[in-house]
């Protein structure tokens, strides 16, 4: 029926076998037939008898009624298949695609039907896997990568470029990455990574530290790792604090083996971007206050590093705990 599931590869397995059987004995070999599909779906068939009573139907009309076709025109029998196969084009979901925004799946929709159209079902088919291909590619080559502000009376972190409303802070660079970082898009990661900077720059700030959030990237291969390690290294000769948020389990272990962690630093990774930058704007702020924090140690009997790391304690989330035991 028409809401039965099925199994994608139970057709090719039927086919694949009788043909294996069939070549034992000479005989043709048998495929599946669309416009007999088409007519099966539209006619509500329920059950694998409808091929036996068709093949019956089929034969008798081959030993008897064949002399009667003999003068029909093949543009008519062509005519018979096309109009079974009309039932299986899906407009709707080309309007779908169309309505959604989605130009590249509609375009490929459409180029696809052209190529099928014009030069036959083998090109069709070939085309669709190599577009597809490419549009995968396409689309893991270039992630989306934004910059984030602050919801305002919210410690909930969104794409600026959506929500204008964002504050954004002045001296910390908020980042987010969507996707897994690979050799595809590592180029990719750093060219923008680098525009960013840029811009942050250009609109009158002063560069201190950048957050990244990482809740979108699931894996790291060798390359990405290589690339961060070179990106890391340059902030690190700039005095410019980079720190991670909302890194996955499977992440931090690459991290680890690599000593990508270690170089990042364990309490350079916070479990939210907010208790990232309130960590860092509270550091910030220290370096900026440092002499009165020294005043305040001298009346009391805690030196000035102890009152400065009673001060972050409130706010870091030091997640190091969470590479030890290994949790997501």
């Amino acid at each position: 029926g028409i809401n039965a599931e099925y199994g994608a590869n139970q057709e090719l397995i039927a086919l694949g076998a009788a043909n294996v059987v069939s070549s034992f004995f000479k005989a043709y070999p048998s495929t599946g037939s669309l416009s007999r599909t088409s007519e099966s779906y539209f006619t509500a068939v329920k059950t694998p008898m409808a091929a036996i009573f068709l093949g019956i139907v089929l034969g008798a009309v081959l030993l008897f009624v064949t002399p009667a076709f003999e003068y029909t025109p093949q543009a008519c029998l062509g005519a018979v298949v096309i109009s079974s196969a009309l039932y299986m084009i899906d407009y709707e979901e080309i309007k779908f695609l169309w309505k959604l925004g989605d130009l590249i799946d509609s375009g490929q929709v459409i180029f696809v039907f052209i190529v099928t159209l014009l030069l036959g079902p083998e090109f069709g088919v070939g085309s669709a896997i190599l577009i597809s291909l490419l549009v995968l590619i396409y689309r893991t080559s270039q992630p989306p990568f934004v910059r984030m502000g602050r919801l305002p009376k919210t410690l909930v972190y969104k794409d600026c470029s959506r929500f204008p409303e964002v504050e954004l802070p002045k001296e910390i660079l908020v980042l987010r990455f969507d996707s897994r970082l690979f050799f595809g898009n590592v180029l990719w990661f750093s060219e923008w990574l680098y525009k960013f900077e840029q811009q942050f720059v250009a609109n009158g700030n002063h560069l201190q530290a950048i957050v990244i959030d990482f809740s979108g990237v699931n894996s790291l291969d060798s390359t990405a790792v290589h690339t961060m390690t070179e990106c890391i290294t340059n902030y690190k000769t700039r005095n410019i604090s980079f720190v991670l948020s909302s890194t996955k389990g499977a992440v931090r272990d690459t991290m680890e083996v690599s000593g990508l962690a270690e170089m990042i630093g364990y309490d350079n990774f916070f479990l939210t971007t907010h208790d990232a930058v309130l960590y860092l704007e509270d550091w910030l702020k220290n370096r900026v206050v440092e002499v009165k924090v020294e005043k305040t140690a001298s009346n009391e009997s805690d030196s000035p590093d102890q009152v400065q790391g009673q001060m972050w304690s409130r706010i870091r989330t030091n997640v190091g705990n969470l590479f030890r035991f290994g949790r997501s």
